[in-house]
């Protein structure tokens, strides 16, 4: 009789276990879906706002595109002014 509440005992570690590893590979997943599924409503408003937000004559593409002013400055890698260009460049040029 005692060899079966051995086993007993060691078939509830691994259920437990078990349980364990599903409820997180659940949370993860139901994570990943609610990502997906912000994302999904974040597009749907950028979508609607360059649709809806602009004249029929103006492109749709012209609002969404990001328009990164040049500087004329040099980088060591040639990126870090096209970020502060398009900030700092707009009130110079107007």
């Amino acid at each position: 009789m005692d060899i079966f509440a051995s086993y007993n005992s060691v078939l509830q570690v691994i259920a437990a276990f078990v349980i364990f590893i599903v409820g997180y590979l659940v949370l993860f997943f139901l994570l990943i879906l609610c990502l997906l599924v912000a994302e999904a409503i974040r597009q749907g408003v950028i979508f609607a706002r360059a649709s809806l937000g602009t004249p029929s004559s103006q492109p749709a593409d012209a609002l969404v595109a990001p328009a990164l002013a040049s500087t004329g400055h040099s980088s060591p890698f040639g990126w870090a002014h096209k970020f502060t260009g398009s900030l700092i460049g707009a009130h110079k040029q107007h």
